[in-house]
């Protein structure tokens, strides 16, 4: 892991199989909680959870997962640099625009 810090302009890096594991849940759900708190993506973290919600299947575990990984990656998050942070959070994400053909 040391090498990987070394190489990275921003590195959160924890056991998140083991978050998985003690929310019964599958390693997306950590693994997609610790993206949402990397900052890196222009999302707030309640679209990810509408995204979690919406499969409609282990919800509950899902959002545990999430929750989880968010809270533990977001106390790592604070030991990365700002500038390693470009993304400015946007409220709300449209589709590409049908086409004539499309309507």
């Amino acid at each position: 892991m040391e090498r990987a810090k070394e190489s990275s302009t921003a590195f959160i890096g924890f056991d998140m199989e083991r978050v998985a594991q003690h929310t019964k849940t599958m390693i997306s759900s950590p693994l997609l909680g610790a993206i949402a708190a990397s900052g890196r993506l222009p999302f707030p973290k309640q679209l990810f959870e509408d995204a979690v919600s919406a499969s409609g299947r282990g919800v509950d575990a899902s959002l545990r997962g999430f929750r989880e990984a968010f809270d533990r990656a977001s106390s790592e998050r604070s030991e990365i640099p700002e500038e390693a942070n470009p993304a400015s959070p946007i409220k709300s994400v449209n589709g590409p625009k049908k086409t004539e053909n499309e309507v």
